[in-house]
């Protein structure tokens, strides 16, 4: 025996660490301690919640969400993303994260809400991708992003290696910041970090993660070379390898590796047609079972407009993971930025009319060869390309018009009446503009003021004035 140690008394390093331990360590139950460390070290303490859930089977989210509210903020129009100044950016993470989501706002234990933890990522080609954490109290918002975001080997998603580039909080019931009518997205400078509250519109938060994921590839690599570039644009690709910059509600990304799709392939579907049982084809049965709603608005081109849309997962994809070497470039800028020259033009306002005006509607979109790179980014703009805040437009411009200069790449210039529908009819086919098909001068400068009324600082990716 020991001097000075009594009988009978063993150290803690001897005891069983399962006695230690209260309460237990339990995955299915959400008590996970290496998930919980892993939240601790991004600012969320998990104290007062009634478990922590990572990567839940879609099954599973959509047998949880079937009982939950939907809240009032979800239905809002618009999710603005902003950038605080820090004093307000911590009062924001004490309230939304340290409060809210990790202490369930106060709420007494029987009313402790889970958090469910979505960790997956932005891009489907590895070494491109923006690795993403999704923290959220509600099950329906999991499974929005378990049904868009792009899966991880299990290799990277181990915890002990995972590091997300991007985390984004998503308060979907809250609504005591900075008031209970309009939903916040509020991120960090570098777009590290991204918090949402009082929103559950699933097509908001990705247009939200979107702007966080390209902030955060924007701000990480903006030291690289041109060639170097991974960039997130607002844009579809086509299993060509075709992109096409300006499809509104989707993303996609280019890098030196070639062009990848940013989520998951999903379709579309309305309220109407959900209420069917049995799947429409090209849609498992499991996969049928856990459609989620999408869309309140109907803003994003899916099935019905001013309606409730349902989003489920493709059997299989249609498109690689990616598609190497430089895409074959289109730009879609829609009539109501810049008109074409004949709907601009008062003649054929007085000679068209029902049938004909019509006719002539459908048929408005022109196409046209730009070769100027920082002309290129310039249309890019007017496209509604960059999924960013207008601060960090320029640097974009600056990133896509070296990388056009780099592969000495032209863009095909699609500008009118449905330009975004016929830019993707045109690159789905390979169909280009003729290489001497220059864009008219009045295009040019209505382009050229629409550049110039953002700031004077668009000028060099403005087309040059009229000598006329």
């Amino acid at each position: 025996m020991q001097v000075g140690v009594r009988a009978g008394w063993r150290s803690a390093s001897s005891l069983s660490q399962r006695l230690l331990r209260f309460p237990r360590d339990h995955v299915a139950s959400g008590n996970d301690y290496a998930m919980n460390w892993s939240l601790a070290r991004q600012g969320l303490a998990p104290t007062a919640v009634a478990g922590v859930y990572r990567n839940v089977a879609a099954s599973v989210l959509a047998s949880a969400s079937g009982s939950e509210t939907v809240s009032s903020g979800a239905t809002e129009a618009d999710l603005v993303v902003q950038s605080w100044p820090a004093p307000r950016l911590r009062r924001l993470q004490h309230d939304l994260v340290e409060r809210y989501l990790a202490l369930s706002n106060g709420a007494v234990p029987t009313a402790w809400h889970p958090l469910y933890v979505v960790d997956a990522a932005v891009g489907s080609h590895l070494p491109d991708c923006v690795p993403v954490r999704v923290v959220c109290d509600q099950a329906r918002v999991a499974l929005g992003f378990t049904h868009v975001l792009e899966r991880l080997p299990a290799r990277v998603l181990r915890l002990e290696h995972f590091e997300p580039e991007v985390t984004v909080y998503v308060a979907s019931q809250y609504t005591g910041w900075p008031s209970n009518e309009k939903p916040v997205a509020v991120m960090t400078p570098d777009g590290t970090r991204l918090y949402v509250s009082a929103c559950g519109d699933t097509y908001r938060l990705r247009q939200a993660v979107a702007t966080a994921a390209a902030t955060e590839l924007l701000a990480a690599r903006a030291a690289l070379s041109p060639d170097e570039h991974t960039m997130l644009l607002n844009g579809s690709v086509m299993p060509n390898g075709a992109m096409v910059l300006g499809a509104r509600g989707n993303q996609c990304l280019w890098s030196a590796a070639g062009v990848s799709r940013a989520w998951r392939e999903t379709r579309f579907v309305n309220s109407s047609d959900a209420e069917s049982p049995s799947p429409p084809s090209g849609i498992t049965a499991q996969a049928w079972s856990t459609r989620v709603r999408w869309s309140f608005t109907g803003d994003d081109g899916a099935a019905s407009a001013g309606g409730v849309e349902y989003l489920v997962p493709e059997a299989r994809a249609t498109l690689p993971n990616v598609v190497p070497g430089a895409p074959c470039l289109y730009l879609a800028v829609p009539d109501e930025v810049v008109s074409t020259a004949e709907s601009a033009s008062p003649k054929s306002a007085k000679k068209g009319s029902g049938k004909k005006s019509a006719k002539n509607a459908a048929a408005a979109a022109r196409a046209f060869t730009v070769t100027d790179s920082e002309q290129v980014a310039g249309y890019a703009m007017l496209a509604g390309a960059f999924p960013l805040l207008p601060s960090m437009c320029l640097m974009a411009a600056k990133q896509l018009a070296d990388r056009c200069r780099v592969a000495q790449l032209p863009a095909t210039l699609v500008v009118g009446e449905n330009a975004q529908a016929t830019a993707c009819q045109m690159a789905a086919g390979n169909a280009r503009a003729k290489p001497d098909a220059a864009v008219p001068e009045e295009i040019q400068a209505q382009c050229r003021r629409r550049l110039l009324d953002i700031s004077a600082d668009w000028a060099p990716y403005a087309p040059p004035p009229s000598h006329s």
